[in-house]
């Protein structure tokens, strides 16, 4: 099995994490990777994580994933503790918890991803925040110690999907499965994303001819504007945003004080120029970007590039093999939404203590899921994934 499509996940969880099995392979499907990942038995954390040592040694291709809800801790006392005992329990927990994860952290295989998974109803009263908030930040503490370990909180990964409903009180009193069956769609979603941006390789380099798409004279239009306060957002603190050429006769200086954006990100030493002055009317940026490929002054595995046009975007695609695209177009108001979807910009932002990876699975960008091929809207994504369910079981049954 080839390194680019070999990704092997181990899924721990507090709860019953079954209903996420269809959803994961969904996804394991659509990017072609392999193979499945694993779930272990019901409730475990201690036991799985220190028999998940890696035999070989280190794999940049593998990760440990667990899934934590802080009230699960609580669930098989023989009596269930008031607010402030129990919050003394669940400390005692983690502080056993971190003695585990020192302990097997360097043994592992891969990174460890923690994701804290929304309570239920109960533990969600203004009366516990104090404590849930407590143990967080201890966790936090704990990961800032260790150096492959990521923590990740469900609930505001999960809000770019626009959940309707969370928790299921029934179904977790009787199986422990605490989530409505299209929130068990989004954890495992936000799984996946998480994932590939601790996995994966990052794009570190944005390319945009800023007069073709954001900046005046050509550019003018209202979704440019939103694009361009977008700017420092995805470039973040891991990218650096190249500028391809500017016309004949008008210096990169000029255009970068006619944009907040871009003067905020030369202060921040993130914006570069691949052109100038004296270069001839970029009419043709895929042609462009191929030269520079050519010379070397662009990866295209370590590269977005950014346009209006979504003709060229797809002509550049071709061009250029590995070169992730994405078209500066839409809804004006869309505009925030669409960057939260854009899986490409995932490694080095998704996760806080996000790792810059070099030497990451480098997936074919046309494979990553963005606003225009993959539903924003949980409701809809929750039936691609049952649909895509049905269509697999029937063709199983029919081999």
């Amino acid at each position: 099995m080839a390194d680019q499509d070999r990704l092997a996940v181990r899924l721990l969880a507090s709860f019953t994490a079954t209903p996420m099995e269809p959803v994961l392979s969904y996804w394991w499907s659509r990017l072609a990777l392999a193979p499945a990942p694993t779930i272990a038995p019901y409730g475990q954390l201690i036991q799985p994580l220190l028999g998940l040592t890696g035999q070989d040694g280190p794999d940049p291709f593998a990760a440990t994933v667990v899934l934590l809800r802080w009230e699960d801790w609580l669930r098989y006392l023989p009596q269930r503790p008031d607010p402030m005992r129990a919050g003394v329990v669940m400390e005692r927990r983690l502080a056993e918890f971190a003695d585990v994860l020192a302990l097997a952290a360097p043994n592992l295989s891969g990174p460890v991803l923690i994701l804290v998974c929304p309570p239920s109803a109960t533990w969600a009263k203004p009366d516990r925040a104090g404590t849930l908030a407590y143990l967080n930040a201890q966790l936090d503490t704990i990961a800032s110690t260790l150096d492959r370990l990521h923590v990740g909180h469900v609930a505001g990964l999960a809000a770019r999907y626009r959940p309707t409903t969370t928790n299921d009180q029934r179904a977790d009193d009787l199986a422990h499965m605490p989530y409505q069956p299209a929130f068990f769609t989004a954890l495992a979603t936000v799984v996946v994303r998480a994932v590939l941006a601790l996995s994966t390789r990052t794009r570190r380099h944005l390319l945009l001819d800023p007069l073709r798409s954001l900046y005046p004279p050509t550019a003018g239009r209202p979704v440019d504007l939103a694009w361009r306060r977008q700017l420092p957002i995805l470039v973040g603190q891991s990218r650096r945003l190249g500028l391809l050429a500017v016309r004949p006769g008008l210096g990169t200086e000029p255009l970068i004080e006619s944009g907040p954006e871009l003067r905020l990100l030369r202060h921040r030493d993130a914006l570069r120029c691949l052109g100038g002055s004296s270069d001839p009317p970029n009419e043709q940026p895929a042609a462009a970007i191929r030269r520079l490929v050519d010379r070397g002054a662009v990866d295209p595995g370590d590269a977005v590039l950014l346009d209006a046009n979504p003709a060229l975007c797809a002509e550049a695609a071709a061009a250029v093999p590995g070169l992730a695209t994405v078209s500066l177009n839409g809804d004006p108001a869309q505009v925030p939404d669409a960057v939260d979807h854009l899986w490409v910009f995932d490694g080095g932002h998704l996760l806080p203590k996000g790792p810059v990876r070099t030497d990451g699975l480098a997936l074919p960008p046309e494979l990553l899921p963005g606003p225009t091929t993959t539903p924003t809207d949980l409701a809809e994504l929750h039936r691609v994934v049952q649909r895509w369910r049905r269509e697999h079981h029937l063709a199983y049954r029919a081999k």
